[in-house]
């Protein structure tokens, strides 16, 4: 079985772009007004994208991490990760930021866990012929 470091990468990204989408919504609907992005800003389908890829991504590495070291933590913050997120599309204010700021920084966690739990897969080394 293996493991590919760049899906944790695309992880981490994918479940930052969550992150970062709720924390900046808010923000930005302030700043600039609701006539200007509300409309764009507040859609739902960002969220249900960025979920398809984050748990799409969660699912073909942490898996594969959790058979290969066995750590709990891995195990832990991908599934709280994950039900978070999902949870998140049931309920909406404040409660839908809070499932979606534990479930992206869970899942952001897991990645990250895995990166530097497992060494890199590395290529086989091609000989060097001297002549």
């Amino acid at each position: 079985m293996s493991r590919k470091p760049w899906q944790d990468k695309l992880g981490v990204v994918f479940s930052g772009l969550c992150l970062g989408h709720c924390l900046l919504t808010p923000a930005l609907l302030v700043l600039v007004g609701y006539d200007v992005f509300g409309s764009a800003l507040s859609s739902e389908w960002p969220h249900r994208i960025f979920l398809l890829f984050a748990l799409s991504l969660a699912l073909l590495s942490l898996p594969k991490a959790w058979q290969q070291t066995r750590s709990p933590m891995i195990a832990v913050l991908g599934v709280l990760g994950a039900a978070n997120l999902i949870s998140g599309l049931f309920v909406h204010g404040p409660l839908e930021l809070g499932f979606t700021l534990v479930g992206s920084v869970c899942l952001i966690l897991a990645h990250v866990l895995s990166m530097h739990t497992i060494p890199a897969q590395q290529e086989p080394a091609t000989a060097v012929v001297r002549s």
